[in-house]
C-alpha cells in the first residue's frame, strides 16, 4: 500500500471517531453541526437537544447533550448557563444566582450545592447582606435581633422576651420587640392588683368628658390597676366606656361600684363579656368596654376599676382611653 494511501485511510478513521466521540467543532447550537456529529443512536456532547434519549451520554441538560445529569443549582452544562465549555458540566461562578434560584444565597463557585451560610455580602443574591452568617433582609445591627433566629433565618427577628443571646442587655434581658427589657415605669407603679389601683382624676358622666393614661406592660402576666370616680350629673347618660390602644395584646376589665354604701351595683354591657372583679364588683371585658351602670340609689356616682394583663411575653406601651 502506498504510504498516500495509508494516511488518507488514517485521516478518514481518526475523523470518524472524533465524531462519533462527540469531539470536533460541534458549535452547541447548529442543527448542521448536530448532524454531523451523530453517533450510533445520539448526538455528541455539546450538541443541542431536548431529551435525554438523544445524546450519546444520556444526559440532556440547559438544552444539549452533557457529559453528566449536571442538574444541581450551582452547575451548567451549556456556556449560556455558565458553563466552561459546551457539554462538560462545570461549577458556576461565585455569585450566580443558581437554577432553581438559591435566593437569598448566591452560587459559591466551589459547590455545586446552594450555600446555607454566608462569610460576606458577596455570598449573598440581589438586596440582601451577609449578617449573622445569614444572608438578610436588612443590616439587622441593633440589640436583640438576629438574622439566625432558628425558623426565620434571613429575616431580623427580635429575641424572645427574657432571653439575651449575645449578653447586649447586662442581665436584664430582650424584651421581645428588638430592644432590652422595658422598664415599668408608668404611673402608680406597682398597681399590680385591685388594692393598689392607680387612682386618676375624676370625671363626670357627660361624653365630653373623659381622660386616658399611658401604661407599659412588661411581659405576660403583668397586670396594671387604675381607678377614678363618675360623677353623676343632671342630664347627662350615665355610661363606662374604655378602650385600650398600642401594640398589645391584652386582656382589659372593668369593675364598677356604685358609691352609695347602702346601693347596690348592677351592669349591662352594651360592650364585652360579663365579668366579676374582686370584692364581687361587676364589670364587663373585652378589647374595648361599654357599660352601663345601674345603682339601686338615688345617685348613680360610681367608682371604676380598669385593669389591663397582657396575653403576650413582649413589652407592650399602651394608651387607656375613658370617659363616663
Amino acid at each position: 500500500m502506498g504510504k498516500s494511501k495509508s494516511v488518507g485511510i488514517l485521516f478518514l478513521l481518526c475523523t470518524a471517531l472524533v465524531f462519533a466521540c462527540g469531539g470536533g467543532d460541534q458549535g452547541a447550537g447548529s442543527n448542521a453541526d448536530a448532524t454531523a456529529g451523530r453517533g450510533d443512536g445520539g448526538l455528541g456532547n455539546g450538541f443541542n437537544c431536548a431529551e435525554h434519549n438523544q445524546c450519546n451520554s444520556g444526559f440532556c441538560s440547559d438544552g444539549v447533550c452533557c457529559s453528566s445529569a449536571c442538574d444541581a443549582p450551582c452547575d451548567a452544562c451549556s456556556v449560556e448557563k455558565g458553563a466552561t465549555l459546551p457539554g462538560v458540566c462545570a461549577v458556576v461562578s461565585v455569585g450566580s444566582p443558581g437554577n432553581p434560584s438559591c435566593s437569598p444565597y448566591a452560587c459559591s463557585g466551589i459547590d455545586v450545592q446552594c450555600p446555607t451560610s454566608c462569610q460576606g455580602s458577596a455570598d449573598c443574591g440581589d438586596g440582601t447582606q451577609c449578617v449573622d452568617n445569614r444572608c438578610c433582609d436588612s443590616a439587622c445591627d441593633g440589640v436583640c435581633s438576629s438574622c439566625a433566629v432558628e425558623g426565620s433565618e434571613g429575616s431580623c427577628t427580635p429575641y424572645e422576651f427574657g432571653t439575651d443571646p449575645e449578653d447586649e442587655c447586662g442581665g436584664v434581658g430582650c424584651n421581645g420587640m428588638g430592644d432590652c427589657t422595658c422598664n415599668d415605669d408608668g404611673p402608680g407603679e406597682p398597681n399590680e392588683d385591685q388594692t393598689m389601683a392607680h387612682a386618676m382624676p375624676g370625671i363626670d358622666d357627660c361624653d365630653g368628658s373623659g381622660s386616658s393614661v399611658q401604661g407599659v406592660l412588661t411581659g405576660a402576666s403583668d397586670k396594671d390597676w387604675y381607678r377614678f370616680n363618675g360623677e353623676d350629673t343632671f342630664s347627662c347618660r350615665e355610661d363606662v366606656v374604655v378602650s385600650v390602644s398600642g401594640d398589645v395584646a391584652s386582656t382589659l376589665c372593668v369593675y364598677v361600684k356604685c358609691m352609695e354604701d347602702s346601693g347596690s351595683t348592677e351592669v349591662t354591657c352594651d360592650e364585652g363579656s360579663s365579668a366579676t372583679g374582686a370584692g364581687g364588683f361587676p364589670g364587663c371585658c373585652g378589647n374595648s368596654v361599654d357599660i352601663s351602670p345601674d345603682c339601686s340609689g338615688t345617685d348613680e356616682a360610681i367608682t371604676v376599676y380598669i385593669s389591663l394583663e397582657s396575653t403576650e411575653a413582649i413589652c407592650s406601651p399602651y394608651t387607656i382611653t375613658y370617659h363616663y
